[in-house]
């Protein structure tokens, strides 16, 4: 599997590194509990990725999110 890196760089920015594409993905970041919603259709409009590829993403994530920066993050 490609490497993914992602950070949350403001209330209301999730950025993902895969591929060497810097994907820009819209959401809104609560802090009780730490939780960003990331709006999944950014995602899903990146025609340069198959299913499988944004799958991976997602799952990749959503599974380390809240371990690796406290925050979790979930696609909505």
């Amino acid at each position: 599997m490609e490497k993914i890196a992602y950070s949350i760089t403001s209330r209301g920015e999730l950025k993902v590194k895969y591929k060497e594409r810097l994907i820009r993905i819209s959401g809104e970041l609560v802090f009780n509990p730490p939780m960003f919603y990331a709006d999944l259709t950014v995602l899903e409009n990146i025609k340069e990725l198959d299913d499988e590829e944004k799958r991976q993403i997602v799952e990749f994530i959503k599974e380390d999110s809240l371990k690796s920066i406290g925050t979790k993050i979930t696609f909505d």
